[in-house]
């Protein structure tokens, strides 16, 4: 899987994410990075390769508008689109409500940082970071460490413990800012 984390500094959110692609049996390292700009957002994501194509090249971005309340845009106009272009790509779930499988990604929007999960729910903590992935719980606890250092220092650290600590974590690491 994957190691993505994020966090909220002076406004700004900041995010990372590794280069891993791994099957059951393989790790590969990818070269397109799995955080990523699309518009006036960051997005970041783990889970299948689709999910994330999806992300990249097909969802239409919503314009965000200042002044609209970023947690009702992500929970609506963007997880709208999300199911849209999912849907219109063939993806079909048949459980029941909608539900991307096995697949999370972290928005950053008006500086505010949000966990996407897998039936487009986005929420955000209170602690102002989040990792997400295989990697995740050595990521977050690192992030919990690190508080008092820089955004970009935080981050670093927190992929480097995570592809320690994971067979699925793996360098280079990719860094944005918004």
């Amino acid at each position: 899987m994957t190691a993505i984390v994020g966090l909220v500094h002076k406004g700004h959110v900041w995010m990372a994410g590794d280069s891993a692609y791994s099957t059951d049996e393989e790790v590969w390292i990818q070269r397109d990075p799995k955080v990523f700009r699309r518009g006036d957002i960051l997005i970041g994501t783990c889970g299948t390769g689709r999910f994330e194509s999806v992300m990249r090249y097909i969802v239409e971005i919503p314009r965000f508008r200042k002044g609209t309340d970023p947690g009702q845009w992500v929970n609506v106009e963007l997880a709208y689109e999300i199911r849209k272009a999912h849907v219109n790509d063939g993806y079909e779930h048949t459980s029941g409500a909608f539900e991307v499988d096995e697949c999370q990604a972290l928005v950053g929007v008006a500086g505010e940082l949000f966990v996407l999960d897998s039936d487009l729910c986005g929420w955000r903590t209170l602690c102002g970071y989040a990792a997400i992935g295989s990697g995740e719980g050595p990521a977050r606890s690192s992030l919990h460490e690190t508080e008092k250092l820089q955004p970009r220092t935080r981050l670093k650290r927190a992929l480097e413990r995570a592809a320690a600590e994971t067979t699925s974590v793996r360098p280079p690491f990719t860094y944005e800012v918004l």
